[in-house]
């Protein structure tokens, strides 16, 4: 690898350490979250889930079905 390489390298890995010392300071000040607050969040997230989860069974099912297929795919009209 080029010396150029190993700059971006080194600059990213900066970034990241100052990122990671900035978060970890952060997490120390702050005060826990009350229980009420880790419920909603994790609904959140079993929420979220099952609308990711849904969109791609859709998707799926559009697939297999042929709703995504091209309007005219007639296949002697390509001859």
């Amino acid at each position: 690898m080029r010396a150029g390489h190993w700059i971006i390298i080194a600059a990213l890995l900066g970034i990241l350490a100052i990122v990671v010392w900035y978060g970890v300071n952060v997490w120390a000040r702050t005060p826990s979250m009350p229980t009420y607050g880790y419920v909603a969040m994790g609904l959140g997230a079993i929420v979220a889930i099952a609308i990711g989860v849904g969109l791609m069974a859709l998707m799926f099912h559009s697939n297999r079905r042929g709703y995504d297929d091209d309007a005219h795919n007639d296949r002697r009209l390509r001859k």
